[in-house]
């Protein structure tokens, strides 16, 4: 109950970011780029993410193997609009971010990935054109969470 109530009700830390497109690899895993222009703009951090400081400080370590993913240990929820029987319905699902990573040392792109629930279901044929846009809100996890 702390856990719920520190993560949603105390927390200026959660955001939400409309228009995402999220590419998904499986049934239940997915990712999506965030400019780091806008993450700047709107104060956005997320965990496990480098600073530009701290890559700058230790360029070695990172270039080191550019794949490496940082662990995140954030919750994921994603909302999308889609047409069924003539009406609109909307697909929410939960997860569990799983990396962060700067696309490329010189990219101005974070390339989040995330791994859904399995109450989540599966992505409705509807969304999976690749053109869909989403409504994302990400949970930071408190220090109880562990």
């Amino acid at each position: 109950m702390e856990s719920a109530c520190n993560t949603v009700g105390c927390s200026n830390d959660n955001f939400c970011i409309n228009n995402v497109s999220i590419n998904f690899t499986s049934e239940d895993i997915g990712k999506c780029a965030l400019s780091i222009a806008l993450c700047d703009e709107r104060n956005i951090e997320l965990s496990g993410l480098q600073n530009e400081k701290s890559i700058n400080d230790n360029e070695a370590a990172f270039t080191r193997d550019i794949d490496d993913v940082i662990k995140s240990y954030d919750w994921i929820g994603i909302k999308a609009p889609f047409s069924s029987d003539s009406s609109t319905s909307y697909w929410i699902a939960h997860g569990t971010i799983t990396g962060v990573k700067k696309k490329s040392l010189e990219s101005d792109t974070i390339i989040v990935s995330f791994k859904l629930t399995a109450r989540s279901g599966t992505v409705p044929g509807e969304l999976s054109s690749g053109n869909s846009k989403y409504s994302i809100e990400v949970l930071k996890k408190g220090n109880v969470d562990g």
